[in-house]
């Protein structure tokens, strides 16, 4: 057998580690669990297991519509938003066209783009916050560019760009190239100036904005995606979508969670003041971190992030490691509640003084 040659330059996905027995704040997850009515759905689904799901997941397309003012011919569901960039992918890039991303981001994008034989431009960041001229300059130095992947906020780093600035990105980007802005964390933010990619897709016909419920909605082991576009964007994405994409648990679990208003706003609540926490507990140790506006903390260790990840996970919890995004000397860790906030910092403080800090750290 003779595998293709795309296959050479594909590495396997390397998850946030979990162990059993610990706490896991290494993957972004809802400190709280699951919305209890998404637990309910959950329940009563079961029943209906032996059935192929909504192929369209029609009444859960209908729901999303509804709430973000768009068509149902506007939305498509996935197996995780992941799925559904490797969808663009598919949709969009020939053997040799370029995906321009940023050099410290969610690793699915290469992935995507790789995996159909293209190419990845990566464009510097400017102290942990993606930089708008950058983008545009990749794009105009590369005319083969047919995709342009952008997480606002920005996984690993926390950071997000101003609406003013996602509008710049948008008005400079031709309209040859699909801008699809990754939004996984997007309920999370809270400055005044926040972006709502949802409501700029009837302006920009090469916008495709990407959601999840693994997030804020707590319902990461069901894997549900979904992403909004103009009508011909997602007519074309329907093409490369498998069928029963979105298993039917994940569908009531999600119509269910999506009501969850009061889920979420605990959510939110429990995750502004952790946030507020964490940073204040991070100033009085002298670490440096990005301001996140997300669920998790991305802070700079002044050493190899491996072993510092393997001595905190030596005293209970898991964290993650950011080497694999290019960030050898930053660690990234879920603000969890203020219970799993105690253990991390004591975790995090055995292994800061067992581990001495660089003198002279290169930083990110």
């Amino acid at each position: 057998m003779v595998a293709r040659k795309a296959l050479s330059r594909l590495h396997e996905y390397v998850p946030g580690e979990r162990r059993p027995g610990i706490l896991k704040l290494s993957s972004n997850e809802n400190p709280l669990g699951s919305a209890p009515s998404a637990v309910a759905a959950i329940q009563s689904a079961a029943a209906l297991v032996s059935i192929y799901p909504d192929g369209g997941a029609t009444a859960l397309r209908a729901a999303l519509a509804q709430r973000l003012g768009v068509t149902q011919k506007q939305v498509i569901t996935g197996n995780g938003s992941d799925e559904i960039m490797v969808m663009a992918a598919a949709a969009f890039l020939n053997p040799g066209d370029v995906t321009v991303t940023a050099e410290h981001t969610f690793s699915v994008y290469g992935f995507a783009t790789n995996l159909f034989d293209g190419r990845v431009v990566s464009t510097p960041m400017t102290d942990g916050h993606h930089n708008v001229d950058h983008f545009l300059s990749a794009v105009a130095a590369e005319p083969s560019t047919r995709l342009l992947f952008f997480c606002n906020p920005n996984n690993p780093t926390g950071t997000a760009v101003s609406e003013s600035e996602v509008l710049r990105l948008l008005d400079g980007v031709p309209p040859h190239v699909l801008v699809v802005l990754d939004e996984a964390y997007c309920e999370y933010m809270d400055a005044p100036d926040a972006p709502d990619g949802a409501r700029l897709v009837d302006r920009y016909p090469n916008l495709l904005v990407l959601r999840t419920f693994s997030k804020i909605y707590g319902l990461a082991g069901l894997r549900v995606g979904y992403g909004i576009a103009q009508e011909p964007i997602i007519a074309l994405l329907e093409k490369t979508r498998m069928p029963f994409n979105t298993n039917l648990v994940a569908q009531e679990a999600a119509l269910a969670a999506l009501d969850d208003r009061k889920f979420v706003e605990h959510s939110l609540h429990v995750n502004r003041a952790g946030r507020e926490r964490l940073c204040r507990e991070m100033d009085d140790r002298g670490f440096r971190y990005y301001p996140t506006q997300a669920n998790f903390l991305c802070i700079h260790v002044d050493q190899d992030s491996k072993p510092f990840c393997e001595r905190v996970a030596s005293n209970g919890v898991t964290i993650r490691p950011l080497t694999s995004f290019g960030l050898p000397d930053w660690i990234r860790v879920t603000i969890g509640t203020d219970e799993q906030i105690d253990r991390f910092l004591f975790a995090f403080d055995a292994a800061a003084s067992e581990l001495p800090r660089r003198a002279h750290a290169t930083v990110g």
